[in-house]
């Protein structure tokens, strides 16, 4: 974290919070959130994240790339269903950072892992 808190003087320490309703067309035929919704989740939460702790001149010179995605499905959402989306950075190394996700109802239904790159 040492590039962030020092270099670019933005604290990543703390994690960050929104809340959605499953909506009708994130379903799939099986009548669950269709796995396309969780990535977009990810990405959304990640964006928003960044824009919280960022600022314009930053968010003008850089962008995050993703170079991977470890995924692990634990539970299945449903129609209605109240979920919470919560992001944190793990470790950063360079210009490389994780980050992690975990989207849940009561538990977790969803965690991931990310690798991601900051560049120009």
């Amino acid at each position: 974290m040492l590039i962030f808190n020092s270099l670019l003087n933005i604290n990543v320490n703390k994690n960050f919070t929104f809340n959605l309703i499953i909506k009708e067309d994130e379903l799939d035929a099986l009548h669950h959130v269709n796995n396309v919704n969780y990535i977009r989740w990810v990405q959304t939460a990640a964006q928003k994240h960044w824009s919280s702790i960022s600022n314009l001149i930053l968010e003008s010179k850089y962008v995050w790339v993703v170079l991977r995605h470890e995924i692990d499905y634990l539970a299945s959402a449903k129609l209605g269903d109240k979920i919470q989306v919560i992001t944190w950075v793990g470790d950063s190394y360079g210009v490389k950072s994780e980050r992690f996700v975990e989207i849940k109802r009561r538990e977790a239904n969803f965690k991931s892992k990310n690798s991601l790159v900051f560049t120009r």
